[in-house]
């Protein structure tokens, strides 16, 4: 049984299991850090999905003091949650938001600007692809339906361990 990096904590088959047994009671949630791009995904999403749960993270100015939630508390909101986004201005794929989205049960969705998302979209490999969502504020997606996003948790499942495997091999034989 491969086991995915020590961030995510859980074993593929665990993982799996969870993918097809849960149910959410919140559709979607954005838990994110504070951004111009992260407040109109959410006023976006609001609209056109209907309610969820959106957290977004202050700046944190003391290092000493958390700006927000804990981890934890972060962690049982998406917990909670079939989907879980964020908004991103980069040009790669947040593989750690993906692996915690996913270490908690969620499809990971990472939104972006619709010129940004489409380049990136076609840089990624084909599995990769459904997971970067072009927003604009005439462009936002449809709500994945329940047998969507279990295929969607699936297949990240699954592509996930084989990042792991990837990376296994490289530190082995670096």
């Amino acid at each position: 049984d491969r086991f995915l990096p020590s961030s995510v904590g859980r074993t593929l088959e665990e993982l799996r299991r969870e993918a097809v047994s849960h149910t959410r009671s919140v559709e979607w949630c954005l838990v994110d850090v504070q951004s111009g791009g992260a407040v109109a995904l959410a006023d976006r999403l609001t609209a056109r999905w209907g309610p969820g749960v959106c957290y977004l993270e202050g700046v944190p100015w003391d290092g000493d003091q958390p700006p927000g939630l804990s981890a934890e508390a972060k962690d049982r909101i998406m917990g909670s949650s079939r989907i879980r986004l964020w908004w991103s201005d980069g040009d790669e794929l947040d593989v750690d938001r993906m692996y915690e989205s996913l270490r908690n049960g969620c499809v990971p969705f990472q939104a972006m600007t619709v010129g940004a998302g489409e380049i990136l979209r076609r840089r990624l490999p084909p599995g990769l692809r459904d997971y970067v969502l072009p927003c604009g504020p005439d462009r936002t997606p449809s709500l994945p339906n329940a047998d969507e996003c279990d295929r969607l948790r699936r297949r990240a499942v699954g592509l996930v361990g084989v990042a792991a495997a990837e990376r296994e091999i490289l530190v082995d034989h670096g």
